[in-house]
C-alpha cells in the first residue's frame, strides 16, 4: 500500500481549503487541519473554520476539538494528526494536511527537536523580567547567549525569545544547538504543494475576508470569550483587537481596520516563513489541473 501525504500549504485567507476539499475528493482520504487555532471549539468564526455540517461532509480531522481552557501543544498536534494520517495510509493509501500554521506542518512532515523539561519557576521568572525591565532587555539576553537564533527570531515575539531563553537556562546550551539536532526521516511521500498569488490581490481577499466575519458574527463571538481574554488561546488576530475595543481602548472602526492589517501582516509572516523552510512547488489555488498534475508526477 503506498503511503503518500499531501500538504496543501499557503498564507492565511488565499483558498487552503477549498483546495483541499476538491483533492480529497480526487484521491480520497481525510483532511487533517495543520492550524492552530481552528482547534477550539469555543471559536469559529474569527478562525476561518469550516462549519460542523462541512467537518462532517469532508472528513476533516483534528479540529474543533480542545477548549480554550486547555492547554495544547504541537506535540500533541503532532501524535493526534500522525494517528489520523496512518489511518488513511491504511484505508487509502494518500492523505491531506492542509497546513496554516508553520510549526504543526513542520511537526507532521519532519518532526520536532527534543528540548529540556522546562521548570514553571523558570517561565515565571521571565515573565516577571519581561514586565518589570520590558522586551528589550530579554532581547539583549538571548543575543549574548545565543546570537545565532536572536539573528533568526521574531525579535518582537516574546513567548518564542522568553521560550528560548527558558531552554537556555535550564540545559546551559544554546537554544540553537536543540534546533539543529538530526531528526530521523519519515516513513511516507511527502508531496508539498504551496499555494500563493499575487501580494496585492491577497491582501484585497483577507480585507474582504474579515468583512464577512464581522457580518457573520465576529463581534459577537468576541464578546463571548471577552472575560477570558488573557488565555493564551486567545492571543490572537480578529479578537484580541476587539477586546481592546470592548475595554474603550479603540473605536469598533479601528478594531476592524486592525484584524484587517494584523490578518495581512500574519499573512506576510507566513508567506516568508513558507519561503524559507518549505521545499514546495507554488501553485495558484485555480491552478488545479497543474496541481494535480504535480501530484501525479510525485506520487509513490
Amino acid at each position: 500500500m503506498s503511503r503518500n501525504l499531501i500538504v496543501v500549504s499557503g498564507p492565511t485567507g488565499i483558498g487552503k481549503t477549498e483546495t483541499c476539499y476538491k483533492l480529497s475528493k480526487i484521491y480520497g482520504g481525510h483532511i487533517i487541519s495543520a492550524d492552530s487555532r481552528q482547534i477550539y471549539k469555543e471559536i469559529s468564526i474569527g478562525t476561518a473554520k469550516p462549519s460542523k455540517q462541512e467537518i462532517i461532509d469532508n472528513h476533516i480531522k483534528v479540529v474543533d476539538h480542545v477548549s480554550i481552557f486547555e492547554d495544547y501543544s504541537v506535540g500533541q498536534f503532532e501524535r493526534e494528526a500522525l494517528a489520523e494520517i496512518e489511518k488513511d495510509f491504511e484505508s487509502n493509501g494518500s492523505s491531506i494536511l492542509s497546513g496554516g500554521t508553520g510549526l504543526y506542518v513542520q511537526a507532521v512532515c519532519h518532526g520536532l527537536n527534543k528540548f529540556p523539561d522546562i521548570k514553571k519557576e523558570t517561565v515565571l521568572a521571565y515573565n516577571t523580567k519581561l514586565i518589570a525591565e520590558g522586551l528589550v532587555t530579554l532581547q539583549e539576553e538571548l543575543k549574548s547567549r545565543d546570537i545565532e537564533y536572536y539573528e533568526k527570531v521574531d525579535l518582537f515575539n516574546s513567548r518564542r525569545i522568553i521560550r528560548a531563553l527558558c531552554v537556555i537556562e535550564e540545559s546551559n546550551q544554546t537554544y540553537t544547538s536543540f534546533v539543529k539536532q538530526e531528526l530521523p526521516p519519515r516513513d511516507f511521500n511527502t508531496i508539498h504543494i504551496c499555494l500563493a498569488i499575487e501580494r496585492s490581490k491577497l491582501y484585497e481577499r483577507i480585507d474582504n475576508r474579515v468583512l464577512k466575519m464581522i457580518k457573520a458574527g465576529l463581534i459577537e463571538e468576541a464578546k463571548s470569550v471577552h472575560e477570558h481574554k488573557s488565555l493564551k488561546s486567545l492571543q490572537t488576530v480578529g479578537y484580541q483587537e476587539f477586546f481592546d475595543y470592548f475595554d474603550g481602548k479603540t473605536t469598533k472602526d479601528e478594531a476592524i481596520a486592525k484584524v484587517q492589517m494584523n490578518s495581512r501582516r500574519y499573512a506576510k509572516r507566513q508567506t516568508t516563513w513558507l519561503n524559507k523552510y518549505v521545499k514546495g512547488s507554488k501553485f495558484a489555488p485555480t491552478q488545479l489541473s497543474n496541481i494535480k498534475k504535480f501530484i501525479e508526477g510525485n506520487l509513490k
